[in-house]
C-alpha cells in the first residue's frame, strides 16, 4: 500500500514516464521506515539526509535545506537538511520529484508556503490557489489558537 516509503509513477505531457519516491509515515508507517518508537507520546529530532538523481530535482523533507547540495558523484546529489524539532514519526515526510513549486508565499508569522506538483500543472497555475489558502489557513490557525506554527516552511505537495 501507500505506506512507509513508496514508489508512484504518472506520465508527463510528452507521455514520459515519471516516477515519484514519497513517504507515508501515518498512522504506523514510520516502522517501515527506520527503526523507531512509532507511538505520539514518543518524540524525537530528527536530522535527514537524501541522495538523489539529477533527474529528480524536488527533494523535500519537513525542514528546509540547511547547505547547498553536494555532488557525491556524477548526476547525483546529496541534501542536508535542519534538524527538525521535537516530533511524533508519523508526522515526517519527503519526496523526491521531477517536479515544480509555487512562488514561495510568507504568512505574517514568517512562514514560508508553497504547493508542488507536475511542471505543467505548476506553470499553469493549479497550485496557486492551495498556496493561497494555506497561508490565510496558517494565519489564522496562529491567531485562532494563539500558538505560533512549529516549522518555518511548509510544502503541499500534490502527488
Amino acid at each position: 500500500g501507500l505506506d512507509g516509503i513508496y514508489l508512484s509513477t504518472y506520465n508527463d505531457s510528452s507521455s514520459l514516464g515519471r516516477k515519484i519516491l514519497a513517504s507515508q509515515m501515518e498512522p504506523l508507517a514510520a516502522r517501515k521506515v527506520m527503526p523507531c518508537f512509532d507511538e505520539p507520546d514518543f518524540k524525537a529530532n530528527f536530522k535527514m539526509e537524501i541522495t538523489s538523481e539529477d533527474a529528480y530535482p524536488l527533494v523535500l523533507w519537513n525542514m528546509p535545506e540547511a547547505v547547498d547540495p553536494v555532488e557525491v558523484e556524477e548526476g547525483w546529489k546529496k541534501r542536508i537538511f535542519e534538524q527538525s524539532p521535537k516530533m511524533s514519526t508519523y508526522l515526517l515526510a519527503f519526496i523526491i520529484a521531477d517536479f515544480d513549486c509555487t512562488p514561495t508565499s510568507e504568512t505574517l508569522s514568517g512562514v514560508k508556503v508553497r504547493t508542488c506538483g507536475q511542471r505543467e500543472a505548476i506553470a499553469a497555475g493549479a497550485g496557486n490557489y492551495a498556496t493561497d489558502i494555506t497561508t490565510t489557513i496558517i494565519e489564522e490557525y496562529e491567531k485562532f489558537y494563539g500558538v505560533a506554527f512549529p516549522l518555518n516552511k511548509i510544502d503541499s505537495v500534490a502527488v
